[in-house]
Order: C-alpha cells, then sequence, then structure tokens
C-alpha cells in the first residue's frame, strides 16, 4: 500500500470555500476562466528526435500547444528548472490555440515558470500574441529599460532586471488599459497604462514569432486565466508554484481566514487530472478550520 500525504504545502492541497475566502494552491480545471495550463511532467508528447510536437492542457480546455514543424520543436530537460523537467528553447517555439486580444478578452493573467540562458538585451519573447502592435507579451527586450519588458501596445517597458540561469516564477496581469506584474510574489510593476491592440488570435509560448525573437531557456509552467485573479488566488498559486520549484515566494499566503464562519460540511471532490498521470489534485473540504497534516492510504 502506498501512503499519500496530504498538507497545507503539499500540492495536493486543494481546500476551497469561497464563504472563508480560501484560495487554491494549484488550478482548479473546473475554473471556467482557467483557459490554459501546461506543465512540462505532464502531457508531453515528443517525435522521435526527442523534439516535442505537443504539449498538452491540463485545465480541460483542449487547448494543446503544438509544432507541426519538426526543426521548430523544443526539447525536454530532465532538470531545467528546480531540478524538474522542463521544455528548453533555443529558436524554437510552441502555439496555443488562445485568444488574448483584449477586445474578446479584456482582462488576462498570465503565470509562468521559467529560466534564461541569457541576459543579453536581444530580443527575446516568453509569452506572445504580437503581431507588430507591441501587443501583449513579456520577454527580453532592449527597448525595456530593465532587460525584462512587457508590451504597452506602443513600447516596451521595465518589468525587472533577469539574471540568466536563475529560476523565476512571474505573474502578468493584463487589463485594457493597465499592466501588472510580480516578480517571485514581490509586486514590480502596478497598474501601470497600456493600450495593446487585437494581436493574434493564437498564443506563442518560447517566442514572438512575428518578428522571429525567440527564447533561450527553460519553461517549466504556464497557466492563464480570462481574469484577473484577486489577491488571494495570486498569491495562493504563487506559494504553490514557487514551493513546487524551489522558488521563495515574497510572502507566500496560501490561505485567508475568516473565522466566523466555517464550512458546513465534509467533501471530497472528484481528482484532476486522473490518476494514472504522474501527480493528481484532490480537492476536498473541511467541516473545521485545520492546518494539521492529513494521511490518505490509496
Amino acid at each position: 500500500m502506498r501512503r499519500l500525504r496530504m498538507g497545507l504545502w503539499a500540492v495536493a492541497w486543494m481546500v476551497v470555500s469561497p464563504a472563508l475566502g480560501w484560495a487554491q494552491a494549484t488550478p482548479d480545471p473546473a475554473d471556467s476562466t482557467l483557459r490554459l495550463w501546461l506543465r512540462a511532467d505532464l502531457g508531453v508528447t515528443t517525435d522521435s528526435l526527442g523534439g516535442v510536437q505537443s504539449w498538452a492542457d491540463q485545465s480541460g480546455e483542449g487547448r494543446d500547444a503544438i509544432q507541426p514543424t519538426e526543426s521548430r520543436r523544443p526539447t525536454v530537460s530532465a532538470t531545467g528548472v528546480g531540478g524538474r523537467a522542463a521544455l528548453s528553447f533555443n529558436g524554437q517555439f510552441l502555439t496555443a490555440p488562445l485568444n488574448i486580444d483584449p477586445a474578446t478578452v479584456p482582462d488576462v493573467t498570465m503565470l509562468v515558470v521559467f529560466n534564461s540562458k541569457t541576459a543579453a538585451t536581444t530580443r527575446r519573447g516568453l509569452l506572445s500574441h504580437d503581431d507588430g502592435g507591441y501587443d501583449r507579451t513579456i520577454g527580453l527586450d532592449d527597448r525595456s529599460g530593465t532587460n525584462f519588458g512587457y508590451f504597452t501596445g506602443s513600447y516596451a517597458n521595465s518589468f525587472f532586471t533577469l539574471v540568466p540561469d536563475t529560476s523565476y516564477l512571474v505573474t502578468a496581469m493584463y487589463t485594457p488599459t493597465t499592466f501588472s506584474g510580480w516578480l517571485n510574489g514581490e509586486q514590480k510593476v502596478d497598474a501601470a497604462p497600456v493600450a495593446n491592440g487585437s494581436g493574434l488570435s493564437v498564443f506563442h509560448i518560447g517566442g514572438n514569432v512575428a518578428f522571429s525573437e525567440y527564447w533561450l531557456g527553460d519553461i517549466v509552467e504556464v497557466i492563464v486565466y480570462y481574469r484577473a485573479l484577486t489577491s488571494d488566488e495570486r498569491s495562493a498559486l504563487e506559494t504553490g508554484l514557487g514551493r513546487r520549484y524551489g522558488i521563495p515566494v515574497q510572502n507566500p499566503t496560501l490561505v485567508k481566514a475568516d473565522h466566523t464562519t466555517r464550512p458546513g460540511a465534509l467533501a471530497l471532490r472528484q481528482n484532476s487530472p486522473n490518476p494514472f498521470n504522474p501527480t493528481t489534485a484532490i480537492s476536498y473540504q473541511l467541516s473545521a478550520i485545520s492546518n494539521q497534516k492529513k494521511g490518505m492510504r490509496v
């Protein structure tokens, strides 16, 4: 019998109670605004040469990121970020059928865990749907002031100074008029003005493809929501990602408890993805507030 340990910091910790304001440490596929979730340890299909043909979307939306051209396929690094498997990019990219046009999707939150093999200000897109109009994009850019920037609709603006061979967790939140950005849980950009255009109707991972500006480094996880996350939601996800990949996160917060209200009953919900994957998340609710570790025999 294997023993599954479940606790506050475990990936399987999925306590959800809207009345308490608790938030999840991993994305919930039941959330209809979760539109893309890619993890390098789940759903990666490679060709005979080791190139990544597809990266399966774990959100339940079926927006798999693909690369039909063999020479443009990233490879898999067994210990790319935090000792975990990652996709390695060097002139390659993947495309997901995801539209983040502000007219269609006013608010979008993107979380990405990655590293870079260079700090040079050569322009390199990390996540992008740019078609030439400085559309919603983050990555290395020599026009941004710092070497890592974001697109505003008319130029590239400063986000933070990237150091090579360092693991990062970045949260980028766009609204029709503002951009906010967090680095390892610390806010670096607070509601800076933007006026992004429509951009492409697809989403590129590992490059600003319109200008052949490709990432050089590893990407291990990408999460996209069609809304602006609350502070508690963002912090919980950042804490969970930081824990998973060994990235120290500023002001980690998993639970914001209102002790005047308690869940009404015990509940155990469907796991996701199915238990034949390397990992699975089990959502449950306690009838009393508790930070104790729980043991489950499976």
